[in-house]
């Protein structure tokens, strides 16, 4: 059923990689410049889905909805980094359009700067109730973990409150107190019916910024190496691990936002193209969003797949 959903959106492609391969394109600074801040949240045909809706049942988080009213569908959930790929899924859309092809209803439940976590106890549960009555076909998790789960050195003995804290508030029992509570609820969807997918987190650095890539004198080519993963991996490895662990214990699928990026060890900052790929250090342009992003790809598949209802 996979593969028979991966052809519904169009011809099968490799793997895309903004690493891999030569630099076809030097970087210019009006690429560098274009960069800076380039973000379009809510790029049309996405449109806001108001009054009287399976998907607003949760009376919590604005319903961002693609290609409505169609018999599969799925549904993002997250913070700004989920925004930023909206821009993948209206390119999967033109592409079925243009082959005649099957194309799920796309819906976003995603707040920036907003942890749609337990540690947000209200909203979660809210929406959590909202996935178990709407039952998409697929559901995709993507949060910033290392910014909402990420808790403080040296708090390991701390009694955790409740609701549990989110961000720089948390320690480290908070931490595991939200993961356990966020994984339960993921594995309950799925056995619901659903797909679920979750990001795992983001490979991000100062690196990425492509206001560091222009000086008062042009383009600063020392800044333009690529950045080696290990450093993230290293730095985030207790968060990496307990998100990884408690996916698999979980029995939900991960997706890696860095595979379409990195390449053995080192994410390029530029395309092969030299254009920047974030806008800041952490967020998907919008155009590397579209053309690049393909990750998120199998998630539209999976929401094209036969279920059992």
């Amino acid at each position: 059923a996979a593969a028979a959903a991966a052809a519904n959106i169009g011809p099968k492609r490799p793997t895309i990689n903004s690493s891999r391969g030569p630099l076809l394109e030097p970087p210019t600074e009006a690429k560098l410049r274009a960069a800076i801040g380039d973000w379009k949240e809510d790029p049309p045909p996405f449109e806001r889905l108001t009054g009287p809706s399976k998907y607003n049942l949760d009376g919590q988080v604005p319903t961002w909805v693609l290609n409505k009213g169609q018999p599969q569908d799925m549904i993002v959930f997250g913070d700004s980094h989920a925004n930023a790929l909206k821009h993948r899924f209206v390119k999967l859309h033109e592409t079925a359009l243009a082959h005649n092809k099957s194309f799920p209803t796309v819906v976003y439940k995603s707040v920036n700067g907003m942890p749609l976590l337990p540690c947000s106890a209200k909203v979660f549960d809210s929406l959590v109730n909202m996935f178990k009555q709407a039952r998409p076909n697929a559901l995709l998790a993507i949060i910033c973990f290392t910014w909402f789960l990420n808790p403080r050195a040296g708090s390991e003995n701390e009694k955790p409150q409740e609701p549990p804290r989110c961000a720089g508030d948390a320690s480290i029992p908070e931490a595991l107190l939200v993961a356990e509570r966020f994984f339960r609820a993921m594995k309950e969807i799925q056995s619901n019916g659903t797909k679920v997918f979750v990001a795992l987190p983001q490979v991000y650095d100062a690196a990425f910024d492509p206001r560091r890539m222009l000086g008062a004198n042009g383009i600063v080519e020392a800044n333009l190496k690529p950045f080696n993963r290990s450093i993230f991996d290293t730095k985030f490895a207790w968060l990496n691990k307990l998100i990884a662990d408690s996916s698999a214990a979980a029995g939900v699928e991960t997706i890696d936002l860095a595979e379409n990026y990195c390449w053995q060890g080192m994410c390029e900052v530029i395309d092969r193209y030299g254009n920047p790929i974030m806008k800041d250090w952490d967020h998907a342009r919008p155009y590397y969003a579209r053309h690049y992003m393909q990750v998120v790809d199998r998630v539209v598949e999976a929401a094209l797949a036969e279920r059992a209802r």
